[in-house]
């Protein structure tokens, strides 16, 4: 080996050869050179018991550590580190570290042995370990090998899903930091498959179970079920299936109740070991008490509670009692105890049926009758600011249920529509569609000295029909009216032909009649407060 010359230049420099992350198996050499380019690394491992084991392994000049894996466990080691640097090796480094002892397995044996499944035990371990690695080996390898890993805490594993009358290995290895210890193992034998085996219960409803087992390769002439109420021993149902069944289901039975039930199969008159199972049935699908409330004109709620038993889904139908409609249907999950219908038809009645299905049957159904609201009323149609060419068209709403006026509430009324035709029927009549949370409407551009009918109704949104009604106010020559707000006015705004000056409010009938003229003239009879109004004259006041 040629070292280098320290006449030559500046030595560069590799300090801290260090030894860590010890296990049973090796340890991790690394090291801090200068800051100059190496041409590699050699490392020398020699076993301190025995020096003829050495080996040397080399490394690019940019590696600052190395794995030392498969030593012998609880030996000691001396590492040597060899820098080479333009061809020449420098000055080695070198430390001594010894490989840690390896945890010890305990005993494995095998218990709990089926014709399906056995458990692997194992007793107290030496050593640290992360965890346990167990692997199932068929001898004549059919299969392909299973691999559990376990926690360092368990000492027994079920390994189920084998074949019958079978011979398996089991393997155990301990980890620690990645690495497996050395394998202990275990030779076990499943047990030959019985005539009779896995009664299984399932779908457990109010009144029935179903039951399901499996046979080995022998024939069978029949199989017999037996179920009797634990708490009346004495009293048993049962069936006797053909030799080829392999499930059946036991119904009539009661609710809430738990039955022991009994499997045996039959050939040639001799019976097989029976099987036994237990099961305790639901208590019946029932709703409680259904209500139904409208939260409005156009919407139905409809609520419930679940009184027993258990509900795979529920449904809830809603036809209008007149057929004027399609019915509405909904599902629900069967823990649903309400839902809501929107966009009905308002002031209409309602039959409401609620079902529903508990393992794949209909439960019987719930009938109730509900009625939306009616629509808000229109009222008090007025008009108003009357000139030669145009008024203003106003109305009010007021709710069904109270006396108070309110706002449009435009979720209930699309729209209002508003037409204004004249008497005679002359002219074409003018529409409008005002939205609904307006309460007037500002018409213009009539024709002077012509009367005019201004007919005023709220709509519905879409497909729920038109059921608000209509109010008609008329402006006619010499033709009724009524309920016709008049605005309260002065004596200077008025001149009355009489001796009778009021400035209140009158409600009456009259007649009217509309010129172009400078200044309204009335003539009125009556006493009091109420007046009868008998002809009216408009300009650009209000009548």
């Amino acid at each position: 080996m040629v070292l280098y010359d320290p006449a030559e230049a500046a030595r560069p420099s590799v300090a801290n050869l260090t030894l860590s992350d010890v296990t049973w198996n090796g340890f991790l050499a690394s090291w801090s050179p200068s800051g100059v380019d190496f041409d590699g690394f050699v490392v020398e491992v020699t076993n301190l018991d025995n020096i003829a084991q050495s080996q040397n392994l080399s490394v690019s000049g940019g590696a600052v550590s190395l794995g030392l894996w498969g030593l012998d466990t609880n030996t000691s080691y001396m590492v040597g580190l060899y820098p080479l640097y333009q061809g020449v090796f420098l000055e080695p480094l070198y430390a001594e570290a010894s490989t840690a002892r390896q945890p010890l397995l305990g005993q494995l044996s095998v218990s709990n042995v089926t014709f399906e499944s056995f458990s692997v035990v194992w007793n107290h371990t030496e050593g640290r370990l992360d965890g346990f690695v167990l692997e199932i080996i068929d001898s004549d390898w059919l299969l392909e090998p299973k691999e559990y890993n376990l926690s360092s805490l368990v000492t027994a594993h079920k390994v189920s899903g084998l074949r019958p009358s079978s011979d398996y290995v089991a393997y155990l290895y301990g980890t620690y930091k990645g690495t497996r210890t050395s394998a202990i193992s275990v030779v076990a034998t499943t047990a030959e498959e019985p005539d009779l085996s896995r009664l299984v219960v399932a779908n457990v409803t109010s009144d029935r179970v179903s039951l399901t087992w499996q046979a080995g390769a022998k024939v069978f002439d029949n199989f017999v079920v037996e179920v009797r109420e634990s708490a009346l021993p004495s009293q048993a149902m049962g069936q006797v299936l053909p030799g080829n069944a392999r499930s059946t289901v036991m119904a009539g039975l009661k609710a809430r109740t738990r039955y022991d039930i009994k499997l045996y199969a039959s050939a040639g008159g001799r019976n097989t070991p029976p099987l036994f199972a237990v099961a305790t049935t639901e208590d019946v699908p029932l709703l409680g008490p259904v209500t139904v409330q409208s939260s409005g004109p156009h919407n139905l709620s409809v609520s419930w509670s679940i009184a027993s038993g258990h509900f795979d889904g529920l449904v809830v139908r809603v036809s209008d009692a007149d057929q004027q409609s399609e019915p509405w249907e909904v599902s629900l999950p069967g823990d649903a105890v309400n839902v809501t219908f929107s966009d009905l038809m308002d002031a209409t009645g309602y039959n409401v049926e609620v079902y529903g299905f508990s393992h794949g049957r209909r439960t019987p159904s719930t009938l109730v009758h509900g009625v939306t609201a009616p629509l808000p009323k229109v009222e008090n149609l007025t008009i108003s600011n009357v000139t030669p060419f145009g008024f203003r068209v106003s109305w009010g709403v007021r709710q069904r249920h109270t006396r108070e006026e309110s706002a449009p509430n435009p979720s209930l009324f699309s729209h209002f529509n508003v037409a204004v035709t004249d008497s005679g029927w002359l002219l074409e009549p003018r529409e409008f569609k005002v939205p609904g949370n307006q309460t007037h409407l500002e018409v213009w551009g009539l024709i002077t000295g012509i009367g005019y009918e201004v007919p005023t109704a709220g709509a519905p949104h879409p497909r729920l029909g038109n059921r608000s009604g209509t109010l008609t106010y008329r402006c006619l020559p010499n033709v009724n009216w009524d309920a016709y707000t008049f605005q309260p006015f002065s004596a200077d705004e008025w001149h009355l032909n009489s001796s009778h000056r009021t400035n209140k409010t009158c409600e009456s009938r009259y007649h009217c009649t509309v010129h172009a003229i400078d200044r309204p003239e009335v003539s009125t009879s009556g006493h009091g407060n109420a007046c009868l109004l008998e002809s009216c004259v408009l300009s650009h006041g209000r009548c």
